[in-house]
């Protein structure tokens, strides 16, 4: 059978995918933790109206994730992505 993968798909996400959020709430730390810290960015719409500013309480929705994981998803992750000066 030809273009069997070689690594499991979750593998293939890790090295080759980005996600991220906006609304979620509901299990947000463990779903972040599932997909890996290091692929996923905290997403926002501002200045439009349905952006969530000022932030809708994400640090509680976040509550189970460290100190470095969340300053991954809502920064660091985004200043690799695209190599943005701090």
């Amino acid at each position: 059978m030809a273009g069997k993968l070689r690594k499991m798909p979750s593998e293939y996400y890790a090295t080759n995918f980005l996600s991220t959020f906006w609304f979620e709430r509901k299990d947000l730390s463990h779903s972040i933790r599932n997909l890996g810290v290091e692929t996923v960015m905290f997403e926002t719409d501002f200045p439009h109206p349905i952006c969530l500013f000022p932030i809708d309480d994400v640090d509680a929705a976040m509550g189970d994730l460290t100190e470095d994981e969340k300053v991954k998803v809502l920064s660091g992750n985004a200043q690799r992505v695209y190599n943005l000066p701090i």
